[in-house]
């Protein structure tokens, strides 16, 4: 993802703060089998925020997945799932559950979907945390902020 992404979601996590926010990954698969966040999706006019939980507004999720796909000619969809934890912490029951829901169902496409976790590591730092849900359980992955040259 791109350093201007990675600012997005710490502004939109300390924007939310103390309850949870959150919304969607966009994204593709590059040439070596990375998967690159190209947009984050927030979590849309009707979404549900408290300290410890986090529901999307699931209609404004979708019509901002499908532009955005319009956009890049089908290159970048729906890749996962972001939402931050004021509290810190990693991966809940209820995120290990969620990403198990939707590697199973047919209408997300995705079969390892991308979990990507802003945890608050002091007042106003946060950090993001990235996980894959491969065979049956989350595994962290590396997150790194990589400046989008399109952009310099």
């Amino acid at each position: 993802m791109s350093t201007d992404i990675e600012e997005t979601l710490r502004r939109e996590s300390e924007r939310a703060s103390p309850n949870e926010t959150g919304g969607v990954l966009v994204g593709h698969a590059d040439g070596d089998g990375r998967t690159v966040v190209t947009a984050v999706v927030g979590p849309g006019p009707n979404a549900v925020h408290t300290r410890s939980r986090f529901r999307r507004d699931g209609d404004y999720a979708q019509s901002e997945v499908d532009r955005l796909h319009h956009t890049s000619d089908g290159r970048d969809d729906y890749i996962g799932e972001w939402h931050s934890h004021p509290d810190a912490g990693g991966p809940s029951y209820v995120d290990r559950g969620s990403m198990s829901w939707i590697s199973h169902n047919p209408s997300y496409g995705r079969r390892e979907p991308v979990l990507l976790i802003m945890e608050r590591v002091r007042k106003r730092a946060w950090r993001p945390r990235a996980y894959r849900w491969v065979e049956g359980r989350l595994v962290e992955v590396r997150a790194s902020a990589l400046v989008d040259e399109r952009l310099t």
